[in-house]
Parts: C-alpha cells; structure tokens; sequence
C-alpha cells in the first residue's frame, strides 16, 4: 500500500513584529548578604631562616587587612505593621556586635599595660568597660602574630555575629583554663587551632593572647571642608569676572565696542599709528647705524 503525499498546505504561524527585534536583557548585580563586591583584602608575608627551620621555631609573619563593614551586616530591617499604610512599615534597627579584643582598645597594641591596667580601675570601682560594636565602614587589621593570620583566613568565612560567637568562646575557655576547668577538648589537644609545628607546652592558655601583637582600628576619610574652602576662595574672582562678562553680553556692551572699533578702523586713526610707528623704528635704527660708525672711526693720540 503506497502512500501518497498530501497536498494539503499546513497553516502558517503569523509571527509578530516584536519577534524581530533582539531581545534585550538587564541584569542587576545581587545587592545586601548576596552582593558580589569584594569586602575584604587581606596581604600576608612570612620569612623563615634555616636556623629556625631547623630549630622549628614560628616564623616571623606581617599580615595586614582592609575590611569594609556594609550596612545589612550591621543593621536589621524590622517590620512594623501600620494599617494607615498600604505596606508595612520597615525600620532599620542596629545590631550590638562586638569588634573583637583587638579592637575594643586600639591603644594596648602600643602599649600592652594599659588593657590590664584599665580592667583593674574599672573592677575597683565596680563598674564594666565599655564595649565597642561594628559599625558600617572601613577598619583596618594589623598583625605581627602568624596564628592571628591562620585565624584571620578562617574567620574570612564567617559573617560578623558569628565571629562574634567564636571570640566569647575563646575568652571562655581560656577563662576556665585559668581557672583550673576542663576547657572541653580532647587530652592532649589544644582544640586544633594552636595545633601547628611544636605541641604547646604545659602552662599555656588553648587560645593565645594577641593584646600587644593585634591591631584592630575604624578609618575614617579626612574632611574635605578645609579643602573646599580653600578652593572656593581661589575661583571666586573667577565666577565674579564670569557674571561681569555674562552681564555685559547680555546689555549690548560688547555690540556697541564693535561698532566703535570698527568706526575708528575706517578713520585715518590707524593709518597715522602705523605710520609713526614706522618712523620711530627706522629713526631707533639709524641711531644705532650712526653709533657704530663712530666706533669704527680711529682714534687720534
């Protein structure tokens, strides 16, 4: 049995005029916790010597990090439902996360005292130290101290509230190591963070103090004012002479110098100052002919 072909023509799709048209798309970049932009930098540099590697001694370590603190990191936007309005309400309320020791004072890295000697006025008086938070923009860290920079690479991937977590358990259990409690890790572990090169010796804290080795301090931008001012002394006869000029166009001033100059350029002004400036030239140029012919002259005895 052969089939034959049909005849029957399918029906055409009429395709719309805007099908022509490339498609154009607009991508925008994730903003908030999802956000692309880089918001730490960080630079390490370490050296070692053959004595020491031999020695096995820590080697000497630089690291510094310029961290820039966004605004959702440190605010949350509560919702507040008020029927006078179409949407609920939306308040940004600032969160209470603590910097870390190294930056709650800033001056202990100069001076490795002043941390111990402020913590015992302020016991004697009764009264707590005052507790600095993050606060949205840039801070600088500096550290001499290589187990700051392994923990520095760690906690790169954690966000602030959850450092802040892992900085009260380190005061905790070096709390309790002081105070002769089991810290909570495996015997003769130090909790696999100061686990690196030579076991720590007896006596030593399961988290290093980094009070004298660790810096933590906010940069704040210069103020511009002073520069400003400056400059707005310096252009100031500049806008006036603008308004002069800008005035006289407008009243004609410049249309009626033109017809005056061009009045005197038809008048026999120009003729009589081109023409005594002419004579005045060759007569300053034959003087000086005439004084070299003198000098040219010999003198008599």
């Amino acid at each position: 049995m052969s089939s034959k072909p049909s005849n029957e023509e399918h029906p055409r799709t009429i395709r719309s005029i805007t099908s022509y048209v490339p498609n154009i798309y607009v991508l925008r970049p994730p903003r908030g916790m999802y956000s692309r932009k880089t918001d730490e930098r960080c630079f390490i540099y370490c050296t070692q010597t053959a004595a020491g590697r031999t020695n096995r001694q820590t080697p000497q370590c630089r690291s510094i990090c310029l961290r820039k603190v966004f605004s959702h990191e440190v605010y949350k936007l509560l919702t507040i439902a008020d029927p006078t309005l179409p949407k609920p309400k939306l308040v940004p309320i600032k969160q209470q996360i603590p910097l870390p020791r190294e930056g709650q004072d800033p001056a202990s890295f100069f001076f490795s005292t002043v941390d111990k000697e402020e913590d015992d006025a302020l016991s004697k008086k009764g009264k707590d130290k005052e507790v600095r938070h993050w606060d949205q923009g840039w801070y600088l860290w500096y550290s001499r101290d290589p187990w700051a920079a392994r923990e520095k690479i760690s906690m790169m991937s954690l966000a602030l509230d959850q450092q802040a977590v892992w900085e009260a358990y380190k005061s905790g259990a070096n709390v309790k190591w002081s105070k002769g409690e089991a810290d909570g890790f495996p015997e003769g572990s130090s909790g696999g963070w100061r686990a690196v090169g030579l076991t720590p010796a007896k006596g030593v804290p399961p988290f290093p103090d980094l009070i004298g080795e660790t810096l933590m301090m906010p940069i704040e931008y210069p103020s511009l004012e002073p520069l400003q001012r400056m400059l707005r002394n310096v252009l100031a006869p500049t806008g006036k002479i603008l308004n002069v000029l800008r005035e006289h166009i407008k009243s004609g001033a410049f249309l009626e110098l033109k017809d005056r100059l061009w009045d005197k350029a038809k008048g026999p002004d120009p003729w009589i100052l081109a023409r005594n400036s002419i004579q005045r030239a060759s007569e300053f140029i034959q003087q000086i002919a005439d004084e070299d012919d003198e000098d040219d002259k010999p003198k008599g005895l």
